[in-house]
């Protein structure tokens, strides 16, 4: 992993302890970081907008096999 990418989990796992105390919730928000990151491979986190997570969630959105609780998890922290 990219060490920008690690550290930014990092500071998303540190993050996310303020908002829950169980482990696997915060498991599951660094899967979602790390699959938006992911998809969005050749732009640096830095660089990214507003609309670019607007634009990624509405087309998650669109996937049939994604039960309604899990998008919920997904755009909910």
């Amino acid at each position: 992993m990219d060490e920008s990418i690690s550290r930014f989990c990092d500071k998303y796992i540190y993050f996310s302890k303020a908002y829950t105390n169980k482990e696997v919730v915060i498991n599951w928000y660094v899967r979602h970081a790390e699959a938006y990151i992911a998809a969005h491979k050749n732009v640096r986190l830095h660089r990214h907008t507003a609309e670019d997570v607007c634009d990624y969630l509405e087309e998650i959105g669109r996937d049939r096999n994604l039960l309604d609780w899990q998008y919920k998890q997904l755009i909910i922290p």
